[in-house]
């Protein structure tokens, strides 16, 4: 195993579109959800009925040791619901823990871990301590840059929190930042998609999401739709959003190559999920599936019933050059 994603499912609130798997609670019960993880790891190295190298035996290790008997990561991913709803405490324990059962090394950037968070978590003090603690990448649930939009959403912060949040974290150290954006919102909501992706650039990050809305049972949007209280997503804009997102890919290019924070920047953007498609023919390849591994770079293909799912942008390294 050489990525391992850990789910945390606490929200304060759940949002209009969600259908995750989360618990809103007023209390986090960190402590409960710390050890169940732990013990979980621990049953998962001594199962007997685990697979020789089920854990990432025999694979080279990011400094480039090979070592059969080791247990080896690339990636750790904290996502949710909510990670930043996490004290900064637990993190550090969990992190600690999957050192000890992966008998990683102390380097912190050995390998890359990030965490989601919201930006009304993002404080001095929270962002240190994860630093600290060894997470190298934040993933920011802005959404939009529009605060009617925002609280359509039922998300609780603001447009001016998320920009406070990014330079909060670079204060702390935290250069790898990611945001996600939704696109396709109701028509009703006068959203002004191309002004959310110009300040979602100007901020300079090193990797965007963008999502599509969907509309999924049994979330407060469907419930809406139902009634007619809300309009459903309009196809037309859906596709012209998500093309218009595509478009970014060259005219923002030596923008972001001027204002992002981290070094050193590649001469092209492009799909996180694969090469560029610049014609999607009827029935093939569009975006990977919504249960493909987490940010894979390989397409896969999703039935014409269903709408496209999530287009991930990033500033590749240099050795993509």
């Amino acid at each position: 195993m050489r990525h391992v994603y850990l789910h945390v499912p606490f929200c304060r609130r759940r949002c209009t579109y969600c259908d995750f798997s989360i618990a809103v609670r007023k209390r986090i019960p960190a402590r409960e959800y710390v050890d169940a993880v732990v013990q979980e790891l621990r049953q998962g190295l001594t199962d007997p009925g685990r697979e020789p190298g089920d854990l990432g035996a025999g694979v080279t290790d990011p400094v480039g040791a090979t070592d059969p008997g080791r247990e080896v990561l690339e990636t750790i991913y904290f996502g949710g619901g909510t990670p930043s709803l996490l004290p900064p405490g637990a993190v550090a324990e969990l992190l600690t823990s999957l050192r000890d059962v992966f008998h990683l090394t102390s380097l912190r950037d050995d390998f890359e871990v990030t965490l989601e968070a919201n930006p009304e978590d993002v404080t001095l003090e929270t962002a240190a301590a994860w630093r600290r603690a060894g997470i190298n990448r934040v993933s920011l649930g802005a959404q939009s840059f529009d605060d009617r939009v925002l609280q359509w959403m039922h998300r609780s912060h603001d447009a001016a929190r998320i920009a406070a949040a990014v330079r909060t974290l670079r204060d702390t150290g935290v250069d790898n930042i990611s945001l996600d954006l939704i696109f396709a919102l109701p028509t009703m909501l006068e959203r002004d998609w191309a002004r959310d992706l110009e300040q979602a650039v100007a901020l300079g990050p090193a990797h965007l999401s963008l999502y599509g809305l969907t509309v999924e049972e049994r979330t407060p949007l469907a419930r809406w739709i139902s009634r007619g209280a809300a309009a459903p997503p309009d196809d037309d804009r859906y596709a012209d959003e998500y093309l218009a997102a595509r478009g970014l890919r060259l005219s923002v290019l030596r923008g972001l190559e001027r204002r992002a924070r981290r070094p050193p920047l590649a001469s092209q953007l492009r799909l996180l999920v694969g090469t560029p498609i610049s014609r999607p023919r009827p029935g093939g390849p569009l975006v990977r599936r919504c249960d493909a591994t987490l940010e894979s770079r390989r397409l896969g293909s999703v039935p014409s019933r269903r709408r496209l799912r999530p287009v991930s942008r990033r500033v590749p390294r240099s050795s993509d050059r």
